[in-house]
Formats: structure tokens, sequence, C-alpha cells
């Protein structure tokens, strides 16, 4: 699902993915604020960023150092990973802590591997429903399994953590059989009562 909030005009004030009770009334209180200090301005998209031009340009020092921050700032302590409600696995993000902040993204990898790998099937399910990482909804995505498979093997290349390189390896698989079609690959692979099962009764049930 796809949460956005738009000016009378249509133009984009904020959006996000699935946002669970309290994170819509945090960004409600945000798009309010943003609403009520500029207006219609809100909405507005800078000229360097409108445009066909992208801007370019090295990332300094200053800039690694806010991203830094920021994810610090996020981080959940109590349950690992990013953000206090519905939880995703964001792999870049991980990705990136784990040059910078390597426990926090060791953690965050942890509790993804523990609640969102199918450990039958193979392959990540989408998010979990809590922020205990609990209820996961069991629909699969190939864009973020390819970006969990490249935050798994970067967690084996910096920590040598065998159980790093086993997701690694069991994500490719899944990717080259299961989302593989002989010519192209699926864009998911939906959610269904099968990947409820335990995986003795999925023995039974294939």
């Amino acid at each position: 699902p796809t949460t956005v909030f738009l000016t009378p005009a249509g133009e984009v004030l904020s959006g996000a993915t699935y946002l669970g009770p309290d994170g819509l009334r945090q960004v409600l209180d945000g798009v309010r604020g943003s609403w009520d200090a500029k207006g219609s301005a809100a909405g507005r998209v800078p000229r360097s960023v409108s445009g066909d031009d992208r801007p370019a340009g090295e990332v300094t020092a200053d800039v690694e150092a806010h991203m830094v921050e920021q994810v610090a700032a996020a981080f959940d302590e109590e349950y690992g990973g990013w953000g206090t409600d519905a939880k995703f696995p964001l792999a870049r993000t991980a990705e990136f802590a784990l040059k910078r902040d390597r426990d926090r993204a060791t953690r965050t990898l942890e509790a993804v591997r523990t609640h969102l790998f199918d450990t039958y099937d193979g392959g990540f399910y989408r998010f979990a429903e809590t922020r205990r990482w609990g209820e996961p909804h069991r629909e699969k995505l190939v864009d973020e399994n390819a970006a969990l498979l490249r935050a798994f093997t970067a967690g084996y290349l910096y920590t040598g953590e065998d159980a790093y390189r086993e997701t690694a390896e069991r994500t490719a698989e899944y990717l080259t059989t299961t989302a593989w079609s002989d010519d192209a690959f699926a864009a998911s692979q939906a959610a269904s009562d099968y990947y409820t099962l335990e995986p003795t009764e999925r023995e039974d049930a294939d």
C-alpha cells in the first residue's frame, strides 16, 4: 500500500508505504505542521530536482555524518530495526550502517533473519506488522529480496558470520528458482495460507 498526502493542487506533501496507527498519526502531525507553516509551498519541488537534470556532486563528510545521525536517531534500541511501528527490513539502510554503525546493523540483520526469512522455501517476507517483528506480512517482493541478498552478503564480508552467508545463499537460490520463470523474474510472490504452515505441514502440502 502507498500513503500519499497531496495539496489541493495535487502536489505531493509527503508519502510513505504502509503506516500503522501510530505512524500515521506522526506523519499527519508532520504534514499538518508543514501545511500550516508553508501552505501550498509545502508541496513545491525544488527546481534542482523537478526537471530532467538530477542534482549531482560529492557526498561530503557532513552529509554522511548527518545520515549516520538520522540512522541512529530512528533505530529501535529494544527490538532492532528502524521505526517504532510496523517493521520493514530496510536492506539499504542496514547495508549503509554496516560500514558506520555495525552493532545496529547486525542487530537489524539478526531480527530480519529471525522473523522475516522463510526457512523452508527461502526468501524474505515483506514486513512485520508489529514493532517486535511479529505478524509477518507474507508477500515476497523480488526487489527487496535482491536488496537483502546484498545486505546479508555485505554482513558476511564485514563480520565473517556464516549465518549471513547461508542466508544470502538461500536467498540467491530463491531468486533464481522460485522467482525465475525461465524468461524473467517475477515482481513478487503473493501471500497465502500456505506460508503460515509449519515446515512439516508444508512438506505434506507439497
